[in-house]
This record gives C-alpha cells, structure tokens and sequence, in this order.
C-alpha cells in the first residue's frame, strides 16, 4: 500500500516540475544535477471519525519533501512550485513548520528549505456477515392461569400487606385482609419463583399453580 502511496506521488512531481531526479532515499548535502527528494519520515495514526458502519483502517505517512540542484535558484523554484502544488490538492496536507535541528543532525547535513507532506492511508474493512430474518417472527405462547396465593405466618395467621414479586414476569401483588393475593396470568406448566417480603423479613420460594384450584400457600416465619 505504501509503495502505491510512493508512485503516485512521484507521479504528481513530475507532473508539477517535469523531467527531474525523484529520490525516496533520505535527502544529502552533495546531490548532482536537480532533483527532488521525498523522504518517508514517519508514520502516525489517524482515528477514524465515529460512524454507524465499520471503521477504516488507517494512518498518515509524513513525507519530508527536500529539493537540490547545483544552482540555488533552480532548488528554490522547484521547492516553491511543489509547495504551491500541494497546497492546491486536497488530498495532500501541507505542513510548513521548520524542521527541528535535531532531524538535520541525524541526517548528516545542513539545515535546508523543506516542507511535510502528510498523506493518508485508508484501507476499508467489510461489513460483518450479517444474516437477516427472511421468514416471519412466530411467537408461541402457552397456556396461561390465574395464580391465587396466600401468605400466612405463625399457627397460620394471614399476613396482611405482604409483598409478593415474580421477578421473572415482572408481576407484583399485595396480599388483602385474609393474606391473599393474586396474578392474571402466568405459565400453565412452569414453576415460578417467588419473593415475599412482610415484617423486616422476605423469603423465597418456587411453586407453581395449585392443580385444585384452591390458593398456593406460603408460610412466612415471622418474630
């Protein structure tokens, strides 16, 4: 990718400043000729903006773009030519801040005019294989009964004003004068799970509907 990235821009420097040298190799103080030197000196990462769909992979190459020639004239034309090139594209970014004294130390030469050519590299990711519904939702639902409890306490006193939860079916009753409560619906052939809170006490139980019909009775041990 970054090789295609390389031609295409030396594709673009000639277009701008015709028959010259391109280099990619790092720029030098003793060059022959005239010439341009595009010099990859560092990569850095571009978080994609936030969408819906798949991000892109992707990240900046930072080209230093350097110019020679034996006369200095020719070196600042083809320099200010590029410039004004890059500036122009959109694709291309531009940064003009001076490269620091420590860069031209490393590359062994002295400070020269130079500019940054940021450029950015996407590579997009598929979507996800998703598989869609191609047949209509069915929903079965079983057979549904009233459920009739009773929550008594010690020698089988009802508990007035318990709190009865089925989690489970987001159902929640209080129990009358005899200690009765009652759900509309639930499961005909499942077991619920019951929460009863009466006094600073709760306990749990599981049971299902009464088969005579009369109330599921919970016993609650209470001080």
């Amino acid at each position: 990718m970054i090789p295609e990235i390389d031609r295409r821009l030396i594709e673009w420097i000639g277009n701008v400043v015709g028959d010259v040298t391109i280099s990619l190799a790092a720029p030098r103080d003793q060059e022959e000729g005239s010439g341009v030197s595009l010099y990859l000196l560092q990569l850095s990462s571009t978080p994609p903006a936030s969408t819906s769909h798949v991000t892109p992979l992707q990240f900046t190459l930072h080209y230093l773009v350097t110019t020679w020639s034996d006369e200095p004239e020719t070196a600042h034309q083809l320099l200010g030519d590029l410039t004004l090139a890059a500036l122009d594209n959109a694709e291309m970014e531009v940064d003009l801040t001076p490269p620091v004294p420590e860069m031209w130390l490393a590359l062994r030469m002295l400070p020269r005019p130079a500019f940054v050519l940021r450029v950015l590299v996407r590579k997009p990711r598929p979507d996800p294989d998703v598989r869609y519904v191609t047949q209509p939702l069915v929903l079965r639902a079983g057979p549904s009964v009233a459920f009739v409890g009773q929550v008594l306490g010690p020698e089988d006193v009802p508990i007035v004003g318990a709190r009865v939860e089925c989690a489970a079916l987001n159902l929640t009753a209080i129990t009358d004068g005899q200690g009765r409560f009652r759900f509309a619906a639930v499961p005909a052939n499942l077991p619920l799970r019951l929460l009863v809170k009466a006094k600073r006490r709760q306990t749990q139980i599981i049971t299902g509907p009464a088969a005579d019909g009369q109330p599921c009775i919970i016993r609650m041990e209470l001080p």
